[in-house]
Parts: structure tokens; sequence; C-alpha cells
């Protein structure tokens, strides 16, 4: 049964299926050209592994596109309705649905309730089909698209800090004192943070306390000697095995229901978790900025298409659709160092566009229409074809000589300034709102923060290493540094400290 809101059952049913077809459409010729230019990339690097062919391309090709699909669809939804309503527009069907008595909210109604589904279905899509492919594909890529280790829980590209040292692995496989990683790098570094030595290893096991290198490679930064150790090394000793269990929370890779999970658990360590739970609450909002495509395109759709202004209509459209993604990505990047909290960083994008879409929706010939007029008629002379006077003709009536001038009332406060001002407020309301939260979030920029910064290791030609003279002059001390090239030039560098 069909609320009233909708128009009848043929009209609801005719309006979803143009608008969905529109989608697939869309979003399969989106994904067939980012797959091409992706696998220009990717190919070669797939193929030098030893063994690989056509069988990894193609299992690549498997795994990407979810990915792209769950990224790609809001832009298909956007461009699916300004394309549908455009036609629509052209070919005068909503001036005859509008004679028939349909408000612009009825119209847009049968494509908010496909835009819904759509949105449902993307969230399902991600939780069980992206989640896994994301997880596979970082595992796959993280051994340079050789064989992974079979194991669900396997965890890619870890930075693991234990006191002043860094730990890196490309992969952490297994569980309890069954973990292994795979092309492990160590960092033993001094208390100022640079680093001393560097060890590599194929793998490493837990060895009760600490990690066991197998054979690793040394290299003393020093000395810029290279040699490496017969037997196992142990590093890493106050490194356990839950921390590396929650080494890397990939949120992109996890289900909601397992995120929450590791959140909790990462809580439970006294570690960050702003941006996971950005990352969190996004996985619903992001669904849903399907159900504000409709909304933002829906100036393509509504105005006189004989006007000569559908083509800015539908850049407005455009635009509207557009910055909203980069304005979800900017709140998402502002949550992630602390600037908004999680919950705000999510959903402050979809209802500030939310309010923009409505307004848009409303008052069309007094915005978009208007907005179209001034970017795009800028003749000399004479009046446009609407019957707006052009900018020449409207300065001489406003400033011109007394009899070419025209006194014109302000216009009475109605519906079109009643939304401007709703609006203004709305926006006002979320500047507010963002200011607040970065004011109450100045305590989480102490917390503890789990990003490691790994110096990087240079390789001098000289062996020799730096003759270093300290001075201590009362509170003021004074370093100099001298060094000598391989060419016996000799470079020195003081560092006053007080």
């Amino acid at each position: 049964m069909l609320f009233d809101f909708f128009p009848s059952r043929t009209l609801t049913w005719y309006l979803a299926k143009t608008f969905v077809s529109r989608i697939l459409a869309v979003l399969v010729m989106l994904v067939l050209v980012l797959m091409m230019l992706d696998l220009l990339t990717k190919s070669a690097d797939i193929l030098a592994y030893p063994g690989n062919g056509q069988g990894q391309v193609l299992h690549y090709v498997g795994l990407r596109v979810p990915q792209l699909v769950a990224e790609f669809l809001p832009y298909s939804v956007l461009l699916a309705t300004i394309i549908t309503l455009a036609a629509f527009n052209q070919n005068s069907e909503v001036v005859a649905m509008k004679a028939a008595g349909l408000s612009a909210h009825q119209i847009l109604a049968p494509l908010l309730l496909a835009a819904g589904l759509v949105s449902v279905t993307s969230f399902a899509f991600n939780e069980a089909v992206v989640t896994h492919a994301s997880a596979s594909l970082s595992a796959w890529q993280a051994v340079d698209y050789g064989p992974v280790p079979r194991d669900s829980g396997v965890r890619s590209n870890l930075y693991l800090a234990t006191g002043d040292d860094i730990l890196h692995a490309a992969t952490a496989s297994g569980a309890g004192a069954a973990t292994t990683m795979r092309n492990v790098t160590f960092y033993e570094r001094d208390p100022k943070g640079m680093i001393v030595r560097e060890l590599r290893s194929d793998g490493a096991s837990w060895a009760n306390p600490g990690w066991r290198l197998d054979a690793p490679r040394i290299f003393d930064v020093r000395t810029a000697q290279a040699s490496r150790s017969v037997g196992p090394v142990v590093v890493a000793r106050g490194l356990t095995l839950s921390e590396v269990a929650l080494g890397k929370v990939d949120p992109e890779a996890q289900p909601l229901r397992q995120l929450s999970a590791s959140i909790k658990a990462l809580d439970a360590e006294g570690r960050r978790t702003a941006e996971l739970k950005g990352k969190w609450w996004h996985k619903i909002s992001g669904p849903l900025s399907a159900l504000l495509m409709p909304l933002l395109g829906a100036v393509a759709g509504f105005g006189l298409a004989r006007s000569g202004f559908l083509f800015a209509r539908v850049v407005i459209g455009m635009a509207l659709g557009f910055a909203y993604f980069v304005v979800d990505n900017a709140a998402l990047a502002m949550g992630s160092f602390g600037g908004y909290p999680p919950l705000l960083a999510a959903w402050a994008p979809f209802l500030l566009f939310l309010l923009v879409g409505e307004t848009v929706l409303i008052a069309p010939r007094n915005s978009a229409t208007r907005v179209a007029r001034f970017a795009l008629f800028l003749p000399f002379s004479g009046t446009s074809p609407g019957g707006y006077a052009s900018l020449p003709a409207m300065a001489a009536r406003r400033w011109g000589p007394p009899a070419a001038r025209v006194t014109r009332s302000p216009p009475p406060f109605g519906r079109s300034n009643g939304m401007k001002k709703l609006f203004l407020a709305a926006m006002a309301g979320t500047a507010i709102l963002s200011l607040s939260a970065c004011g109450d979030n100045d305590a989480d920029d102490t917390a503890t923060s789990t990003d490691t910064t790994v110096a990087t290791t240079e390789t001098y030609a000289t062996p020799a290493p730096a003759d270093t003279v300290t001075v201590e002059e009362g509170a003021t001390t004074t370093t100099t540094d001298s060094t000598t090239g391989a060419d016996g030039a000799t470079t020195s560098s003081t560092t006053t400290t007080q």
C-alpha cells in the first residue's frame, strides 16, 4: 500500500525503475574505466612476482572491484539523479507531473525510496563483501603479491613500538604463542630517537619474552658496516603477544561488530581510538550518503527547460554533490587528529547537506535559477530571453539618469527569505558545533598516540664516525660536529643549546 506522499503506483514504478537503471549503468561505466586505469599501474607489480600470471591478475580484479563499487556507488547515484531529472525536464515530464498536482517532494519520493534501498544494500555489501576483500588484498599486497599464509587473522604492515625501538612486520599471522611474522625489520634507536642499528629477517617467532629473528642481516649506522648473524637473535623483549594482536586495526577490513571489539580492546589498553570511532560511525553514515544525492541533484530537474539554463542547473547539482564528498573527507580528517569528536565528524556533513538540499529543492527559482542567470548570462545590451535585464540595463535603471531609474521596493518576507535564513542558521549552528568541538577535544590531543614515526636510515660513503666536541659554558652547551668525506673535505656544524 502506497502512502499519499507517493504518486500513483504506475508513476512510482516508472520513476524508480528509470532511476535504478541509470544508477546501474553509471556504476558499471565508472567501475570498468577505473578498473582498467588501476590495472595499468598494478599489473606490472603483480606479474613481477615469479609464477604469477593471468589468474593472479583476475584474482586482483575480483578483490579490487568490490572496493570500487563501495567507493563510487554514491557518485553513481548523484550522476544518475542528474541524468534522470534532466531528461525528465527536457522532455517536459516534470511539467506534466506538476500540472497533475504533484509537488517537488512527491516527484522525488520514488527516487528517495530507491536511494534508501541502495543505501541499505550498500551497507550490507560493505559488511559482507568489501571488508573481506580489503583484508585479503592488504595481506596479498604486503607480501608483494606472493603466497599468503592461509590464516583468517593475517594482519599486514605493522609498526610496533617497544621502548625507544621500533619493530616493523609486513605480515603477522596466527594467535597466541603460534604468532609468526614475515619480512621483519627491527630498528634499534638511542634515547634521542636516532637509529643506531637495523636488523632485517625473513621471519620472526615468539621467544617468550621477545621475538626471535632467524639469521638477521645487521647494519650498523655509525660504522656503515653490514653483516649477517650466524644464529638467531632475540629482540623486542618488551613486546607482548597482546600488543602484536592489537598492533594495527584496519577499519576498512573489519565488519562493524569486529571493529567494536577492537575499539574496546584498544580502550582497555589506554590507546587512542578517536580515528577508529570516527570510521565506525562513518560505516553507517557513508552508505546513507546515497540518500542525499536525489536532494542535491534535484536542482537539475526543476525549472523551465526552455529558459536555457538547464546546463547551469546540472553543473550546480554536480557541484553540490561533489562538495558533500569534499566536506565529508575533510571532516573525517579533522576527526582523525582530534579536531572534531567522532560523532560530529561522521554526521555533521550529512546533516548540513540535508538542509542544503531541502533549501535548494523548496526554492529552486529563487536560488539556483538566479545563480545560473548571474553566472551564464552576461550580454552587453538588451534583455535575456526570460525577460531579465542585462547588466548594463540594470545598472542604468539603478544608477543612470533620473528618467531611466526605477525605484524597487524591498521584497516582502516570504518563503524564499525564510529558507535563506534557515540555511544561514544551519550553517551558523554547524560552525558553532565545530568550534565547541575543537575546545572540548583539547584533552584528547594529549592522549597517547599509536602512530609511530620511523627515522630513515642513511648510508654514508665513509665509514669514519663523526668527531664530536662538547664545551659547557655555564648554562649554555655548544656542540660541534666534524665529518670527513670521501674526498677529504671536512664539514663542521655547531649547535648551541640554552
